[in-house]
């Protein structure tokens, strides 16, 4: 469906797309981040830290990429300015 757009139009819905995905990313990034900090601080060990890494990986970052790669581009971007991650 994204080929009956004008190139105008196709250009814009990918910028919203990466940028839905960043900012999608970044949130569960945060996320991730409170786990260092935690194992920074003692709170948790190395091997907590490593199962956190890897559920992000297997995860969250998994099915962003899958999302925002193989997804719907239509579906995404609507989404997106519903939930308001993008304007």
């Amino acid at each position: 469906m994204i080929n009956n757009y004008s190139k105008k139009v196709k250009r814009e819905l990918r910028e919203l797309a990466a940028q839905a995905y960043e900012k999608e990313l970044a949130l569960e990034l945060k996320k991730l981040e409170k786990s260092f900090a935690e194992w920074r601080n003692g709170s948790i060990s190395s091997g907590e830290l490593s199962h956190c890494v890897h559920r992000h990986e297997t995860g969250a970052s998994k099915s962003l990429y899958k999302k925002y790669n193989y997804g719907d581009i239509h579906l995404n971007v609507a989404y997106a300015i519903v939930t308001g991650i993008v304007d």
